[in-house]
């Protein structure tokens, strides 16, 4: 048996090296990716964000309509997120009911009408991509909206001058 000349040798011992070394990076690309993908980045949202003091809240069937703002973290990354909320009674004597200003469709932002508020057609909340219309208390009167707007928790204070806090959005 004729052994293989040094420089072959050592040819293939460095081929054999050079192919090892380039494939980790691709290895560690295809394992984090992979990872990434099992285990998405953690979001952490603030437990309660201040919406506006009880006594702004229209007790005669009106709508007020709020942009709340907080800083949402997602891994290592924080963004700050805007949101529009509209805040309305039921009837003078119920609590505050919350509601995201976002269709149900395909997540446009929900408009508030300021002319004549009646029901129906001339609900006055209106998504203006797909004609979607929202009575005052976020019910579906018409279009394609499959759901109506989403209800947001809210912490309730008990004096008239307190603050309300959404506790989920």
């Amino acid at each position: 048996m004729t052994k293989p000349p040094a420089s072959e040798s050592r040819r293939g011992f460095l081929a054999v090296l050079a192919a090892t070394l380039g494939a980790i990076p691709i290895v560690g690309a295809v394992i984090a990716a992979a990872r990434a993908g099992l285990a998405p980045a953690h979001s952490e949202l603030p437990d309660k964000i201040p919406l506006c003091r009880l006594d702004e809240v229209p007790a005669d069937g009106a709508i007020l309509e709020r942009a709340v703002t907080f800083e949402m973290r997602r891994g290592p990354l924080v963004e700050t997120v805007s949101r529009v909320v509209f805040v309305t009674r039921e009837t003078d004597d119920s609590p505050p009911i919350a509601m995201l200003g976002e269709c149900t469709h395909l997540s446009c932002p929900v408009q508030l009408r300021t002319v004549a508020q009646t029901e129906g057609e001339n609900g006055p909340l209106r998504c203006p991509c797909h004609g979607g219309v929202f009575s005052r208390t976020g019910e579906v009167l018409d279009g394609p909206p499959p759901r109506p707007l989403r209800r947001l928790p809210l912490d309730i204070p008990a004096e008239p001058n307190g603050m309300i806090h959404l506790v989920g959005i």
